[in-house]
């Protein structure tokens, strides 16, 4: 399970693996014979068949612009194929992921000394004078902004990038794919695209309705950008308190052939299909790579 493919210098998330890095890694599977095709995943799934051992399927969620112009050319030279989740409601913008903004907001920028915001019925009042009190405050509003719906997500952020003097519109490096992009990724013979909702929201702080439409409405956007049928799903954040029964079942009558985690472990026969376990891989050496999985 893979976010970003390219340089960087802050990456607090630990989301982000150099592109010299994943060409090694991808180098490495397919020496050692572990890496599946897409082709090969979905003969499995059908089959009911126990997968090869220690075989690997590589994924990519949330739909930075780094996985088309960085990752999918390291995976086309190697002639290696993956499944690219992709959130669809910063396609074609210069917004940033929300924890993308709060990283830009108090890792490494200068703020006024002090945070006083409400949210809902509550108010939080946070020094941030230094920067133990910016990390705090960045800790802090991440466990804050998860669990909220889209509308209030959205309204917070906005209010916490004006009181930082930051525009709504983010950087280069860390936007979206555009529409172009999502589209020439799904044409190449080297990826596959998987939904990964609208908004990334945490399915389970929604009601079963706004569930379907979250997941539903990201699935219907690429199918309308690439006009291939989306059959695979992850779950944002993907924990096993981020989903609930309902969202697996949602996802079942939407049509999915199956939804991936983000929960450790590995897949063998018998696990749930709409509920596979992954590996989320940091930027390792092969070693490190090889010891992890």
């Amino acid at each position: 399970m893979y976010h970003r493919v390219t340089h960087f210098s802050l990456d607090p998330q630990l989301l982000t693996v150099t592109p010299e890095r994943f060409a090694e890694h991808v180098a490495f599977l397919k020496k050692t014979g572990r890496l599946l095709t897409i082709g090969q995943f979905e003969d499995v799934l059908k089959k009911g068949d126990l997968f090869p051992p220690r075989s690997t399927l590589i994924t990519f969620d949330d739909g930075y612009a780094d996985n088309y112009k960085k990752a999918l050319p390291i995976l086309k030279r190697a002639d290696a194929e993956a499944i690219f989740f992709i959130s669809t409601a910063n396609i074609g913008t210069r917004k940033e992921f929300w924890w993308d903004n709060l990283e830009r907001i108090f890792v490494g920028n200068s703020v006024p000394a002090r945070l006083s915001i409400r949210i809902a019925e509550k108010v939080y009042d946070l020094p941030t004078e230094n920067a133990r009190n910016r990390t705090f405050a960045y800790r802090q509003f991440h466990k804050i902004l998860k669990p909220l719906d889209h509308q209030m997500r959205e309204e917070v952020m906005n209010k916490l990038l004006t009181w930082a003097n930051l525009s709504i519109d983010g950087r280069e490096t860390h936007r979206s794919m555009t529409e172009e992009e999502v589209r020439l990724l799904s044409k190449s013979s080297a990826a596959h695209i998987g939904a990964h909702t609208k908004n990334h929201i945490m399915l389970s702080s929604l009601s079963s309705e706004n569930q379907k439409v979250e997941i539903a409405e990201g699935k219907e956007d690429l199918e309308r950008m690439t006009g291939k049928t989306v059959r695979y799903f992850s779950y944002p954040f993907g924990g096993k308190s981020d989903y609930t029964r309902e969202t697996v079942e949602i996802c079942k009558d939407l049509g999915f052939t199956a939804a991936f985690g983000g929960f450790h472990g590995i897949v063998r026969k018998g696990t749930a299909v709409f509920e596979l376990p992954r590996v989320i891989a940091r930027n390792w050496s092969v070693p490190e790579l090889q010891k992890n999985i």
